[in-house]
C-alpha cells in the first residue's frame, strides 16, 4: 500500500492556536500550532480512505476554513490486473519507446514492468489455456505465448 504525504497550511487564524485537522471523517493525531501570525502547515499522511472528494477542514476552535482535496485510486499493478490468471502466469514482456520491459510473478525484484497502459501490446505467456478478465473485458489465452492489445 502506498501511503501518500499531503501538506496542509493556511493563514488568518488567531496566534499560538493548535490546529485541528481533518479530512473526510478522519480527523489527523497532530495539532500543528500557529505563529503569532496565525500561520501554520503541517505535512500528514493521507489515511487510507477511499479514493474519490473529501473535504480537508481545519480549525482552531475560533475560525474553520475547508477546501476540497481529490484522491485518486492508484494505477494497477501488472499482478493486480492479471490476478485471475496469477495461476497461470509465467511472463510478460512490453515494448514501449525502444524499450523492452518485462514481469515475472516469479521475480518482483528483476521486473521492471509496473503497470498495463491502454493501447499497447503486450506479450503474455500462461502454462495453459485461461481468459484473463480485467476492467469489463476478457482475453482468450492459449497455452505459450499471447500478443495482445491492453484495453
Amino acid at each position: 500500500e502506498q501511503n501518500t504525504q499531503l501538506t496542509i497550511s493556511g493563514t488568518g487564524f488567531a496566534g499560538y492556536m493548535p490546529m485541528n485537522l481533518k479530512i473526510g471523517g478522519y480527523t489527523f493525531p497532530i495539532n500543528p500550532i500557529t505563529s503569532a501570525q496565525g500561520v501554520f502547515s503541517a505535512t500528514v499522511t493521507v489515511p487510507g480512505i477511499a479514493p474519490g472528494t473529501h473535504v480537508v477542514q481545519v480549525n482552531d476552535n475560533i475560525d474553520t476554513a475547508s477546501t476540497f482535496f481529490v484522491i485518486k485510486a492508484a494505477a494497477p499493478t501488472v499482478a493486480s490486473a492479471l490476478a485471475t490468471v496469477a495461476d497461470e502466469l509465467v511472463r510478460v514482456w512490453g515494448y514501449f519507446a525502444g524499450e523492452w520491459q518485462m514481469y515475472d510473478p516469479a521475480d518482483e525484484v528483476g521486473s521492471d514492468l509496473d503497470n498495463l497502459t491502454p493501447g499497447r501490446g503486450y506479450w503474455v505467456k500462461v502454462s495453459e489455456d485461461c481468459t484473463l478478465i480485467y476492467g469489463g473485458f476478457s482475453y482468450e489465452l492459449t497455452a505459450g505465448w499471447n500478443n495482445i492489445g491492453w484495453r
